[in-house]
Parts: structure tokens; C-alpha cells; sequence
């Protein structure tokens, strides 16, 4: 195992170091556009390394490499010892396209190469115990794949869908409930020292680059970090239980992580799935955000919607909305269609404008010579 972690923590210091490299070469690439395009000398581009490299020595990928063999030899002692702790993480804040932030954990070369390698050994070990309609972050499966499975299932004119968005999934995740699922042998066969790696991710310390240097660290009490790999691991792990109990139903389900739609025929059985979900979420320390879930809908097969009235056990009646088609993973699927949806067109359109307006009309240096407007025009690259 101390052979595989040195080789582990090689490895992601040499693809942070080739990140880097690219890094320069497209400053470099795009300085030499600039000349082409204005035939002005370009700037001499920043070609600086990464801030967080000199917050601590195991950020530096050059210092991993070179001290490899001693880092393998004491985390291996660590975790068998069950003492083997993450250096604090980096905790950066993304904007999401469409409002709200991402939280994203930056760990360290050597914390980072230990979560590879816990989660590629226990998604090998434990690959063949997860649902077959679980497919995200698994070697043997793709989102095309989901998606191809999904639209297989959707068969007769009545088909209830059930979609339900869970409210924060990685970071809301009860620690309680990760710890008696890795402690637990009937659930998942891990070994003492992938135990300690995971309880260490689990609680993690983390601050702000602007308060790293002054050691104001936090301590994980909830979910799995964003930015390790082993959190891909424990998202499936944790959503486990909810796949057990849905394929004990009636009717067919696809789940990419925390993405989760299901289909059925009858809607007894899509409020039995619709229960699954809420059950599960009091289990798992979950909730549901009921603003961006559809929940129950029925999917039409005709241009003309209607609404639905049913009627249960005699005096229950809830009224379900139809739809002609709904969105999953990037595709928009109804009967007979799978297609992209009206904001990836929306957004490929932007992009390509963009990508027009930058290459051919953004460093326009003289419009005649030679042209860029007209029947002769010429794109100078």
C-alpha cells in the first residue's frame, strides 16, 4: 500500500504541474494571436504559479515529487494507525450561471492523491454491490448511457415521472449516517485504513485563502467535500439505500449522483416513490427543495395538456399536472424524443456569438487592408 500511495501522490503532482505548463503555453498561445490580429506587440504574459503552491509545502507539486517516498511512508503509517488528518483545505466560492455559489475545497497535492486512490480502490471493490441504475462517477458507466436507459423505460401513454432536487446534496449529507454506513459491513467492504481516510475527508478543515495564512480554520460538521474525489464515492454510497428501496418498486429509475427522475405507470406507485424519496431524505439528513423539484407529472404523448384530477382511497384528490416532455442531465426527453433542452441551445448560441465576436470582429485594425468586411474579406489567422 506505502508503494501505491508514493505512486498516487507522483502522479497528481505531475498532472498539476502539466495543468500549469498549459496554463503558460495558452498565455502564450493567445499573446501571438494578438500580434497576429491587431499587429500589436502583446504584453508579456504573467507566467506566474498557482497562489495556494506557497500556503503550504504539500500545495507544491515540485516539493511532492521530490519528497514522495517520505510522504507515502508516513501517511501509510497514519492510516493504519488511524490518525492520518487532511492538511486544511482552500475554500473558494463560484458563482453559478444561473445565481447562487458553489463552494469548491482546494486539498492539497498528497491529501488530494490519497482521495484518488481510496475512491478508485473502493469504487473497484464495491463497483458490482451499487443499483444498475446508478451511473455516475463509475468506470463502467456514462451519463449516455443513463440517458439511453431512461428514454428505453418511457413506454405507453401513461407515464407518471418522479423528480425531486435535493437542497445542497454534498454538503447537507448526516455524518452519523456516513459513519454507520462505513462501519457497517453489509453495506460496503473497506478496509480499516480506507475507513480513516474517509472519517479524515469527512472532517476536514478548510479556510479562506485570505484567511489560510493565519491558521482560521473551520472543521467539516455536515456532507462531503466538493473538490475530493472520495466525496464522488461516498454520493453513491449514501444514495444507496434509496436505490434499494426503489428498485423494490414498481416501475424503472436513473440516478447520476444526486439526480434522480423515476417512472411508472401507475400513481399509487409513483406516490410510493415520492415517500421513498422523503423517507430517505430523514434518514440521510437530507431535504428537498421543493422550488426546483417537478415532483409528480404525468407525461403526455400529444401536443394538447391537460390537468388531472385523481382520486384516492376515496376522499384524497390531488391534482397532477401533465407535461409533454422534462429535462435530465443536459437532454430534454418525452415520448418518441430525446433532445437538447431550450437553455443548452440558448447557452451554445451565446457561446458561439462569443467566439465570433472574439476571433473575427473584436480587433478590427483596419477594414480595408486587408478586408475583414465585404466580399473579399479575409480573416486575418
Amino acid at each position: 500500500m506505502r508503494e501505491l500511495i508514493e505512486a498516487a501522490i507522483v502522479k497528481k503532482a505531475r498532472a498539476e504541474l502539466r495543468k500549469q505548463q498549459r496554463s503558460e503555453a495558452t498565455r502564450k498561445k493567445y499573446a501571438a494571436k494578438f500580434h497576429t490580429r491587431t499587429g500589436n506587440k502583446a504584453g508579456a504574459p504573467a507566467l506566474k504559479e498557482p497562489a495556494v503552491w506557497s500556503l503550504h509545502p504539500h500545495f507544491d507539486p515540485r516539493y511532492c515529487i521530490k519528497h514522495a517516498p517520505y510522504l507515502a511512508r508516513v501517511i501509510w503509517s497514519k492510516l493504519q494507525a488511524g490518525t492520518y488528518q487532511t492538511v486544511p483545505a482552500v475554500r473558494f466560492s463560484i458563482e453559478k450561471p444561473g445565481g447562487g455559489a458553489r463552494i469548491i475545497n482546494c486539498f492539497t497535492v498528497v491529501d488530494s492523491a490519497i482521495a484518488n486512490l481510496v475512491h478508485s480502490i473502493a469504487t473497484k471493490r464495491n463497483g458490482n454491490l451499487f443499483s444498475s441504475s446508478s451511473y455516475a462517477y463509475r468506470p463502467d458507466k456514462t451519463i449516455f448511457d443513463a440517458i439511453i436507459n431512461l428514454r428505453r423505460s418511457i413506454k405507453g401513454h401513461k407515464i407518471y415521472v418522479v423528480q425531486y432536487d435535493f437542497r445542497r446534496y454534498f454538503d447537507s449529507i448526516d455524518h452519523l449516517y456516513l459513519e454507520k454506513i462505513i462501519k457497517d459491513a453489509d453495506h460496503f467492504i473497506l478496509s480499516s485504513s480506507e475507513r480513516a481516510a474517509i472519517r479524515a475527508f469527512m472532517a476536514y478543515r478548510f479556510a479562506s485563502f485570505e484567511d489560510y495564512s493565519g491558521g482560521i480554520y473551520e472543521t467539516s460538521a455536515t456532507g462531503v467535500p466538493q473538490g475530493s474525489s472520495l466525496s464522488l464515492f461516498l454520493a453513491n454510497a449514501t444514495s444507496h439505500a434509496l436505490d434499494v428501496k426503489l428498485e423494490k418498486m414498481n416501475g424503472s429509475f436513473v440516478r447520476f449522483a444526486d439526480d434522480v427522475v423515476a417512472v411508472t405507470a401507475s400513481y399509487s406507485d409513483a406516490l410510493s416513490i415520492a415517500h421513498a424519496f422523503t423517507s430517505h431524505c430523514d434518514s440521510a439528513g437530507l431535504s428537498i427543495n421543493r422550488d426546483k423539484s417537478p415532483g409528480i407529472c404525468l407525461l403526455g404523448d400529444s401536443i394538447e395538456l391537460d390537468q388531472r384530477t385523481h382520486v384516492i382511497d376515496g376522499d384524497d384528490v390531488a391534482t397532477i399536472k401533465t407535461i409533454s416532455s422534462f429535462d435530465y442531465l443536459g437532454h430534454n426527453i418525452g415520448h418518441n424524443i430525446v433532445r437538447l433542452p431550450d437553455k443548452s441551445i440558448k447557452r451554445i448560441k451565446r457561446r458561439v456569438a462569443e467566439i465570433i465576436y472574439k476571433h473575427l470582429l473584436m480587433y478590427i485594425r483596419d477594414k480595408t487592408d486587408p478586408p475583414y468586411i465585404g466580399s473579399i474579406s479575409k480573416d486575418r489567422i
